[in-house]
């Protein structure tokens, strides 16, 4: 087991907030190529196979996925440090504005300062989330590989997206993932279009 860091957007933590989120899809990198024989393949430093069954088990062969079964993984979010006007000083997490104020020990007004002058030199960003800020820690309960386009109903739903209220377009879940996957993704020349290979990752709230 390994603790492993991950970064949400805020609409993916409001969604785990909620418990509306069980699944998170992460683009594979490099990207497989296809070989002759019909296997897709990673080149360069990263060797592995992968034998794909459309809508069915996939299984991949050389090389382990980023995030493994069993891991436990600490949201990195979009987040500051911040000084209330009663003298408590802690964390705030802009996906939702809750306040955690920090331990009153040394060592965590120490660490509060480091992460006070990084909010000041780099905005919010949550790259620069310590680890010991963070408040959502995850249980990896499934690791597994597909095209982006293979989602499901149900995989939609796990993903945490909500249906629009008002629209003159369908109701399906699958198309509100499908823009919610383009609004992070596509600018990364990984739009929905591309339908790049993913990391399917099942995951449960711990703390």
């Amino acid at each position: 087991m390994a603790e492993r860091p991950i970064i949400m957007s805020g609409e993916s933590v409001r969604a785990i907030l909620d418990g509306r989120k069980t699944q998170t899809r992460r683009v594979i990198k490099p990207k497989p190529t296809l070989t002759p024989c019909g296997l897709w393949s990673w080149r360069g430093k990263l060797r592995g196979t992968i034998h794909h069954e459309c809508g069915g088990t996939t299984d991949v062969d050389g090389w382990q996925p980023p995030i493994a079964q069993g891991d436990r993984l600490w949201v990195k979010e979009r987040c500051r440090a911040a000084e209330r006007t009663d003298g408590l000083d802690g964390v705030v997490y802009l996906a939702d504005g809750d306040f955690v104020p920090i331990a009153n020990t040394a060592a965590a007004s120490e660490r509060w300062m480091v992460l006070l002058e990084r909010s000041k030199q780099h905005a919010v960003s949550p790259i620069y989330m310590p680890k010991w800020a963070a408040r959502i820690w995850l249980d990896v309960t499934g690791v597994r590989v597909g095209r982006v386009q293979e989602i499901s109903i149900h995989d939609a739903v796990a993903e945490g997206v909500k249906l629009p209220v008002h629209t003159t377009g369908p109701r399906d879940p699958i198309y509100a993932f499908r823009d919610q996957w383009d609004r992070l993704n596509r600018r990364r020349g990984f739009g929905w279009e591309e339908n790049p290979w993913v990391w399917v990752i099942e995951f449960k709230v711990t703390r």
